[in-house]
Order: structure tokens, then C-alpha cells, then sequence
């Protein structure tokens, strides 16, 4: 019989507790018809420190990344809550480089004078530092301070909404941040799927994912697990924690062999050949895909029961 520690215990009872609301909440947001409930939802469970969704966010591309969340999080609990921010990508991109804008002006520059002067005011006044996603979202939500970006930034917004990719997710490591949605493929179960589907046909994402809804939310979890081992191996100390990942792919680029054991999209560089790796171990250990290469599980348990371990956790 294998003994438990009480400490090891009270971390089964944690992480029982933690699985059984994130149940509830899943439940909760598969009920919900509105966007505001599902981020109300999402925020109280904790799914990101910062839950904001554009109101152009359709409420079935929120449910499909909130509930991604979720999955990912009662199959690893020790990662819950380690996110900052998960939005759409107008709020982390453009209203962000809004701000900055606003900042480098100062408070009485700039046709829209006013505004900018209260938008400086409000910074200095809440921090001598750069805004948090706190105020972030805050400034977002003011209508006056709303109406001034959405003139300014007009083009760029445009072009935000009308992109021409299938989808649009990005992880950012600055801010710890995955932000997710905005195009046509986003609107309707059935028209993610043709997207997502004919990129797996290809090889262009791992095969193992064809079907699944939340395998873009994994890809870009999987940047945040990447990026964390390596803040986690440079503070230890370790300056060569990229060489074993390096010769995997410098190997499997030269050997042709990349799309096969990853995809055709993991030939871009290391970061999204991991960032691959994880959405085709994901699929399969959370959702009972099929089995990846045991070269693709290798790398990603290796860095993953790092960062597990680092967040308070043990091996899975």
C-alpha cells in the first residue's frame, strides 16, 4: 500500500475542491446565453486573474474558451489561476497600444486633449508604475475614454475584425496573457470546425486534434507552460535549458520529418514546435485523442512536470 502524507492530502482535498466547482462553473457557462454572464462566470472561477471579453465576442467563442480553461485546469490544477489576463485581442493589443500612446503624449497633448489629460490623470493617480490589466479593462469600460480609441483607432481595429486567418490567438509571456477570437471562424461551431479541420487534414495542426473545439485554447496554454519552464530553468541557473529542445528540432527539420511526428506549423520555430507538441499531448490526455509520438509526449511531460513541480505540485 502506498502511504500519503497529510500534506499530500490536504493538496488531493485542494485540488478535489477546485475540481469539483470548476464542474459547476463549466456547467454554469454551458447554460449561459449572455456574454456578461460568461464572464462573470469565468472571472469568479478564478480562470484568469483579468477575464474581459469584447463585446463583438460571440457568446459561443466564449464558452469554447472558457471552457477550454476549465479542462485544461481539472486535468492540471496546480496551473489554475496562473494566467493574467485572457481577453480578445483588441483589448491586449490595440486599447493597450492606445494607452501607451496616451502615456509617451502627456496630459495635455493631442486633439482629444481632454481625454488624454484624464486617462494621465487616472494612471498617476492609481500607480507610479505601468497600468495592470486591472486598469486596463477599467479604461476600456469608460465610455468617453472608449469613444476616443475607437476614433483613433479606427483602421486598426478594422483590421482586427476582418482578418483574413482562419483564427486569431496569441500568448503574450510580458503580461501572461492568451487572447483568443474575432473572426469569421469564431461565429459558429460548425464554421470553426471546417477551418480547424481542413488545417489538420493538411498536417498543418496535429491530426490527433481534428474535431476538438479547444485545441487552439491547448496551443496557446502550451506557449504559457513553455515560457513559464523557462523563466523557471533561468532562475535555477541553467543558460543551456534550450539546447535539448534546439536538437529535436534542428533534427526533425532536417530529417523532413517534422509534420509527421508534429506539424507542419511547428516548423516555424522551437516556440510553436512545443506550443504544437502540447496542443496534440493535450488532446490526447485530456479529451482521449489519439496518442501523439512518444517523442512528442517526452518533450512536453519533461516540461511540464517542471512547471507543475514549481507551482506546488508533483509529476502526472
Amino acid at each position: 500500500a502506498v502511504t500519503t502524507t497529510l500534506q499530500e492530502k490536504t493538496a488531493e482535498d485542494k485540488y478535489a475542491d477546485l475540481r469539483k466547482n470548476l464542474d459547476e462553473v463549466y456547467k454554469k457557462i454551458d447554460k449561459a446565453n449572455s456574454l456578461r454572464k460568461i464572464i462573470e462566470l469565468a472571472q469568479d472561477a478564478q480562470l484568469a486573474q483579468y477575464v474581459y471579453f469584447d463585446n463583438d465576442t460571440t457568446v459561443y467563442s466564449a464558452k469554447v474558451i472558457t471552457q477550454g480553461f476549465i479542462r485544461l485546469y481539472k486535468a492540471f490544477p496546480e496551473l489554475h489561476g496562473k494566467i493574467e489576463l485572457l481577453s480578445t485581442p483588441i483589448l491586449d493589443q490595440a486599447f493597450k497600444d492606445f494607452v501607451d500612446q496616451v502615456l509617451r503624449a502627456g496630459p495635455n497633448t493631442g486633439k482629444f486633449s481632454q481625454i488624454y489629460k484624464k486617462m494621465a490623470n487616472m494612471l498617476m493617480e492609481r500607480a507610479k508604475r505601468d497600468p495592470d490589466w486591472g486598469d486596463i479593462i477599467d479604461f476600456y469600460k469608460d465610455k468617453s475614454i472608449r469613444k476616443v480609441f475607437e476614433k483613433e483607432y479606427k483602421d486598426q481595429i478594422a483590421k482586427l475584425k476582418s482578418s483574413g486567418e482562419s483564427y486569431y490567438a496569441y500568448y503574450w509571456h510580458y503580461h501572461k496573457s492568451v487572447c483568443l477570437g474575432y473572426t469569421s471562424a469564431w461565429k459558429s461551431p460548425e464554421e470553426f470546425m471546417r477551418f480547424w479541420n481542413s488545417d489538420t487534414q493538411t498536417r498543418f495542426h496535429p491530426p490527433n486534434s481534428k474535431g476538438n473545439p479547444y485545441a487552439i485554447i491547448y496551443h496557446e496554454l502550451g506557449h504559457f507552460i513553455h515560457f513559464t519552464y523557462w523563466d523557471i530553468k533561468l532562475k535555477e541557473g541553467d543558460q543551456n535549458w534550450m539546447k535539448p529542445i534546439e536538437e529535436i528540432y534542428n533534427r526533425l527539420i532536417r530529417e523532413g520529418t517534422m509534420p509527421d511526428i508534429f506539424s507542419r506549423y511547428a516548423m516555424e520555430d522551437k516556440e510553436e514546435m512545443v506550443a504544437e507538441g502540447f496542443l496534440s499531448y493535450f488532446v490526447y490526455k485530456i479529451d482521449g485523442g489519439e496518442k501523439p509520438s512518444q517523442e512528442v509526449i517526452n518533450l512536453c511531460e519533461g516540461i511540464l512536470n517542471k512547471v507543475l513541480e514549481y507551482y506546488g505540485g508533483g509529476k502526472q
